[in-house]
């Protein structure tokens, strides 16, 4: 079984090859906002705060068999529809967004967890009122950038100008305890959530960066949340505090496209390849194929690791937000909406297939 490496700070009815075998796990945490929108506005949140003097239930790490699955960069994806009817792409990235609405970590090899990637998307803003702080209201999350510690049993978040602040990732074994810790219930779109504020050291360092009142949030592990769009045959595929589904995967192809096309059709001569790609902040960036043909894919895997592709990922004004800077502007997305329809979609959501 691969180990969890970091790297640095930051409806064909084709099958799969035959000695591609299923997964037994679900998933977590993939992009925000998309094609399928309930009637509630994802990334809506509401939270009740219940005052403890003692200390919040502990958070119990997962449990992973001996069969635990994880994915790693370089490996060989075999996928399913598309042009030809099945093919291959390599997984070139993978990045995991434990703070919602944060910057991206970037790591070679994760686990895959009880709801996902192990840690991702399981921590959210929110703000004095309750409600969910995403970078559709505050583009400077972008500049909270993350990393896990696994050994350490920490997450460290840091921002230029303000140092940094660390969070246990289970437990609460060294954070100073305050009232405003407890156990909290909250609704991300339209699903009820249970979790843990994560105390006011957290609070503090937070508001300060991004210069309003808010509050760290943490999701309790055990809770589950079914994603509204499952594979078909299986409906146990949960989230975390994700919007859509597990994971969103775009491929480098389709991002060279539509970086050339801004190129031509734009006087942004600024943008690069990395700048395009962290505005769409995928889970999985895979290398192969012509642009968009992932949009035909009905199954993609690895090993034994077998996903189902779940729907297109519709974007919204957050792709205008400059990852590196916290600016935002009108593009990518009045191109998209020029060339890709009102709906603008770039990328696929991926889950479990079982």
């Amino acid at each position: 079984n691969k180990q969890p490496q970091t790297n640095g700070q930051s409806a064909n009815t084709n099958t799969l090859p035959s000695e591609v075998l299923s997964l037994n796990t679900s998933h977590l945490g993939a992009g925000e906002g998309g094609l399928f929108a309930p009637e509630i506005p994802c990334g809506a949140a509401h939270v009740m705060i219940t005052p403890s003097s003692s200390s919040p239930p502990l958070l119990q790490p997962a449990a992973y068999s001996p069969k635990s699955v994880s994915l790693c960069v370089g490996d060989v994806m075999h996928t399913a529809g598309g042009r030809d009817g099945s093919g291959t792409v390599t997984l070139e990235k993978i990045f995991l967004y434990p703070v919602k609405s944060c910057a991206a970590f970037e790591v070679s090899c994760w686990l895959l967890g009880a709801h996902g990637f192990q840690y991702d998307r399981l921590w959210m803003v929110v703000n004095e009122r309750g409600s969910c702080v995403s970078q559709k209201q505050e583009p400077r999350l972008c500049l909270v950038k993350p990393v896990l510690n696994l050994e350490g049993n920490r997450m460290m978040l840091s921002a230029e100008g303000h140092g940094s602040i660390s969070v246990p990732l289970e437990g609460d074994t060294h954070m100073s305890l305050s009232p405003r810790i407890g156990v909290c219930q909250t609704t991300v779109c339209g699903d009820r959530v249970m979790g843990t504020d994560v105390g006011d050291e957290a609070a503090m360092w937070l508001s300060a960066v991004i210069s309003r009142s808010c509050r760290l949030w943490r999701q309790d592990p055990q809770n589950q949340r079914k994603a509204k769009k499952q594979p078909s045959g299986n409906g146990g595929v949960t989230l975390s505090l994700a919007n859509e589904a597990p994971f969103l995967v775009v491929a480098r192809s389709s991002i060279e496209w539509l970086l050339s096309v801004l190129r031509e059709s734009t006087s942004e001569n600024s943008f690069g390849y990395d700048d395009v790609l962290m505005r769409f902040r995928p889970n999985l960036v895979v290398a192969g194929g012509l642009p968009f043909e992932e949009e035909g894919w009905s199954e993609i895997a690895t090993g034994s690791a077998v996903f189902k592709v779940t729907g297109l990922c519709g974007r919204c004004q957050m792709i205008c937000v400059d990852q590196s800077t916290g600016k935002r502007n009108t593009e990518p997305l009045q191109v998209l909406l020029s060339f890709r329809g009102s709906k603008a979609t770039f990328g696929v959501y991926l889950a479990a297939d079982n």
